[in-house]
């Protein structure tokens, strides 16, 4: 065998590449991810593919000439012309596969295994994207539907004149969905490469903590203040003497049950509670 240190060079890139490769191919080909990042990291991959087997076909190249030299007892030309080789620059031919148009370039074995680095860097960041987005969805629709949750609430409430103006909501929960949409907008335009760095993931769950608190604290505020009006209407009612009136049960009972302290929707328990307050101010319909 003849030994030079650009063969051998060749051999150990050719080796090193061909394990990047196979390494990642597991780890893109296991991610069940849709969208651009995942598609941009298959691409990356067939590009990594193409550099790795460059570098497989020189080594080919290199081990038959080499053999040959053996065979032809160490012929001075032929180890002249394995030296040139193992020296010579690659042409790199990237398929359509790639994710790209066809295309080839020359070269040398240090650039493509920098090329490789790179497409391994690319490769984990376009992965790390699609897990993000796989582990994003359910918490980033979580978090969302507790707000608009809220939301209702509290116009429920200001329609029903119950509280002290619109209460202000989590801060941090609105920095977070913020945070998200910009998120979600950077990955959706294939601007993966950019996303920001952090537990994202984290804190949508924890603001979402944050408003289902809230909006528990809320509903809680807005119970006890219609059971409060619902006493002191009935209250008044004993007091104007119209407690026996059979027109006025109906309504108190309806409140009465719209009120449940296991459960109640705030807007029929609003619109129930109102119905008696008019009833016992005389404004039946």
């Amino acid at each position: 065998m003849v030994m030079t240190s650009a063969y051998e060079d060749t051999r150990e890139a050719c080796r090193a590449v061909a394990r990047t490769y196979l390494e990642l191919d597991r780890f893109v080909t296991g991610q069940p991810g849709r969208g651009i990042a995942a598609q941009d990291a298959l691409d990356l991959l067939h590009q990594l593919g193409c550099l790795a087997q460059t570098l497989e076909n020189r080594v080919d190249e290199l081990v038959a000439l080499d053999r040959r030299i053996e065979e032809h007892g160490g012929d001075p030309a032929l180890r002249a012309e394995l030296l040139r080789l193992a020296s010579t620059p690659c042409r790199v031919v990237f398929t359509a596969a790639t994710g790209v148009p066809p295309r080839s370039e020359t070269m040398p074995v240090a650039r493509i295994v920098a090329e490789a680095q790179e497409r391994e860097r690319e490769i984990r960041l376009a992965v790390r994207a699609v897990r993000l987005g796989e582990a994003l969805a359910g918490p980033g629709v979580a978090l969302r539907e507790q707000l608009a949750k809220l939301e209702t609430l509290i116009a429920d409430a200001l329609s029903a004149g119950l509280g002290h103006g619109r209460p202000q909501i989590s801060p941090e929960a609105l920095a977070v969905l913020d945070r998200l949409a910009l998120w979600e907008k950077a990955a959706g335009s294939g601007r993966w490469r950019e996303l920001p760095t952090g537990d994202l993931q984290a804190d949508v769950v924890r603001a979402t903590e944050g408003v289902i608190v809230q909006r528990r604290a809320l509903r809680q505020g807005y119970y006890a203040e219609l059971t409060g009006r619902l006493a002191a209407y009935r209250q008044k009612a004993a007091d104007d003497g119209l407690g026996e009136l059979l027109t006025l049960d109906p309504f108190y009972q309806a409140a009465r049950r719209a009120l449940r302290p296991d459960g109640f929707d705030l807007a029929v328990a609003g619109a129930a509670v109102l119905a008696y307050q008019r009833a016992v101010n005389g404004d039946l319909p």
